[in-house]
């Protein structure tokens, strides 16, 4: 006999070792319990993770299309301010295109394969003012004696379930025609 834990226990050496091993062994089938809940553990923490790393990339790209959409929205309307004559709508093949004239030259505006794109002057490459789109509209509002232009834009989400859609609307006072004279 001796003492462990502060109780006598009594040493059974009469045991073969066959039965040692088979006493053993019980450590064995805790052990894959073990692995089995680390595995599981695992798997679900990097599945979390996964996931939010996704998320994190959703949002990243949807806070540069947002900017892009604020960029091209205030370039829209400083265009419009500096106009020096009368902003037109003019239909052609691919759509609506605003027409801005600035001092000579015109800068235009369209909506193609969900892209707005602007051109200056009629000389160049036109440049990608804002994607992607989903919906544009340039519209002429008169109030009073003042004419106003709008542009409602809509992005085109990445995502198949959209909570609330991207929607920007941008005002601004032609400079050339903004206000008419009254009598």
């Amino acid at each position: 006999m001796r003492m462990t834990r502060g109780h006598w226990e009594r040493r059974d050496e009469t045991r073969s070792a066959g039965q040692r091993r088979r006493e053993a062994g019980l450590l064995l089938p805790e052990c894959l319990v073990y692995i089995s809940l680390f595995l599981v553990i695992t798997g679900i923490a990097s599945a979390a993770y996964y996931r939010s790393l996704e998320f994190s990339r959703n949002l990243r790209r949807n806070a540069d299309e947002i900017l892009m959409a604020l960029k091209a929205g205030e370039r829209w309307r400083q265009d419009i301010r500096i106009a020096d004559g009368k902003v037109r709508l003019e239909n052609s093949g691919a759509g609506e295109v605003l027409v801005v004239p600035q001092g000579g030259k015109e800068v235009r505006y369209w909506l193609e394969f969900g892209t707005i794109w602007r051109l200056v002057g009629g000389e160049g490459e036109p440049r990608v003012v804002c994607e992607p789109v989903k919906r544009s509209q340039m519209i002429r509002e008169q109030r009073g004696d003042v004419t106003n232009w709008r542009w409602e834009l809509e992005l085109k989400p990445a995502q198949k379930v959209v909570h609330l859609p991207p929607l920007f609307s941008f005002m601004a006072v032609a400079g050339g025609e903004g206000l008419t004279a009254s009598p």
